[in-house]
């Protein structure tokens, strides 16, 4: 039986920006500097830095793809979801 990893393993290791568990207040509903914890937010990289790591979207599988295979050899992720798993870095 494999576990859902909703392609943890895949952002993790080939990351396209940072995401926290905290966010930041907005000052319209005061103390702008105290942290709203479980409301998240994702801070993408610039496109330039992806374009360094990855230069395309080809270049970007090329490096997510063998670690959705680990991910199934090591039954995290069935085999019958490696390409929703690795279509998750098209995103």
């Amino acid at each position: 039986m494999s576990t859902p990893i909703s392609g943890a393993g895949p952002r993790l290791a080939e990351p396209l920006g940072v995401h926290t568990g905290w966010n930041r207040r907005h000052p319209d509903i005061g103390a702008d500097h105290e942290r709203i914890v479980l409301r998240g937010m994702t801070v993408w990289f610039p496109t330039s830095l992806l374009e360094d790591r990855f230069d395309d979207l080809a270049g970007y599988l090329a490096r997510v793809e063998p670690v959705v295979d680990d991910l199934i050899a090591q039954g995290f992720v069935r085999a019958a979801d490696r390409w929703g798993e690795a279509a998750l870095g098209r995103q």
